[in-house]
């Protein structure tokens, strides 16, 4: 199996979120065979990596860096991709992906930069964007009401 890259990994979610626009960032419909594809590739890839050194992070029983550079593209993934397709990635490898954003969500420095779910996927509806944070402004309460 190819070397996984966190690069070609955030591409192949990006391109899939964005569909038939092909609007980077942006959140779309009529994805294609090829850019489902794509990103079930990416994530056996991932998923590899996990199980290569035995889970429940990438780099064993350890967190690493490796694991906080795609926090933020599965967190974004696991909201909006139920929410506008028919496709939960926490279901993909078996469940598997699922259990690494478990493990990953039960981190301190994960569950203080995460954002309340329910505030962040109806902003997510509302921009129709992953990265609508960079065009409308939002007081980090609105989005982090745990930092209050």
């Amino acid at each position: 199996m190819p070397k996984l890259t966190a690069l070609q990994f955030a591409d192949a979610g990006l391109d899939l979120l964005a569909g038939c626009t092909g609007r980077s960032w942006g959140i779309s419909t009529g994805q294609s065979r090829a850019q489902w594809e794509a990103f079930e590739q990416q994530l056996q890839r991932f998923q590899a990596g996990v199980d290569q050194r035995g889970g429940p992070f990438l780099m064993g029983s350890e967190v690493s860096l490796a694991d906080l550079i795609y926090m933020p593209f599965m967190e974004r993934f696991a909201v909006a991709m139920p929410a506008f397709t028919p496709y939960d990635p926490c279901d993909a490898c078996d469940g598997r992906i699922g259990e690494w954003l478990v493990a990953m969500r039960q981190l301190e420095c994960c569950q203080m930069a995460a954002p309340d779910q329910k505030l962040f996927l109806q902003a997510l509806k509302q921009e129709r964007s992953l990265d609508f944070f960079d065009f409308t402004t939002y007081k980090a309460h609105q989005l982090h009401p745990h930092l209050q």
